[in-house]
């Protein structure tokens, strides 16, 4: 740049650097839910469950689903069919997230995925029980910002999007320590998971 008597030459073997990312505040760091995964990942992510009907994802609420549009790379190594593992108080209002998966091969003008149905059942641990009923999606019903009940009967998840459903529990306050264990269903597109 200005100077003759400077060269600059490429060295072809060297490897590039790595870059490390040190966010200047905590609102300004990015996590693993917010880092995408590669066109790579995502394309042998969604690879491998091309035979699936519809892919679900259960989420730790410490882990929002933020990017809407990109598969985040915290699911890379993910099995198939994943437990979802919380710790949870008696007494306490846990929440979690299904996240709906339509990356429909990447056609964005591809119709909708229509989420008609979520539903759980009872959790059980060594013949005691918590119903189902302590268990709902707040996408589908809950009660509003006036404590007034509201009832979806479908959720849109728009093609290439990745949509979390919000799910509570109500913890009995008389509830066991132990390990508690039940199932949660989805039905979208005429399918169930």
């Amino acid at each position: 740049c200005g100077n003759s008597g400077s060269s600059w030459e490429a060295n072809a073997t060297a490897a590039p650097l790595r870059g490390l990312y040190q966010p200047r505040a905590p609102f300004e760091s990015f996590e693993p839910m917010e880092i995408p995964m590669t066109v790579l990942e995502a394309t042998a992510w969604l690879n491998a469950r091309s035979t699936q009907p519809l892919i679900v994802v259960p989420e730790v609420r410490e882990h929002v689903v933020k990017m809407r549009n990109s598969l985040p790379s915290r699911w890379v190594d993910l099995p198939s069919e994943t437990p979802l593992r919380g710790t949870v108080q008696p007494g306490e209002h846990y929440s979690f997230q299904l996240a709906v998966v339509n990356m429909n091969s990447g056609h964005t003008a591809a119709p909708p995925l229509v989420v008609s149905d979520v539903t759980f059942s009872d959790l059980t641990m060594q013949g005691k029980s918590i119903p189902a009923s302590a268990l709902a999606c707040m996408n589908t019903k809950g009660s509003d910002f006036w404590g007034r009940d509201f009832v979806v009967d479908h959720v849109l998840v728009p093609a290439g999007e990745v949509k979390p459903l919000w799910v509570k529990l109500v913890v009995p306050s008389d509830a066991e320590s132990g390990t508690w264990s039940g199932a949660a269903k989805v039905t979208a597109g005429g399918h169930t998971v």
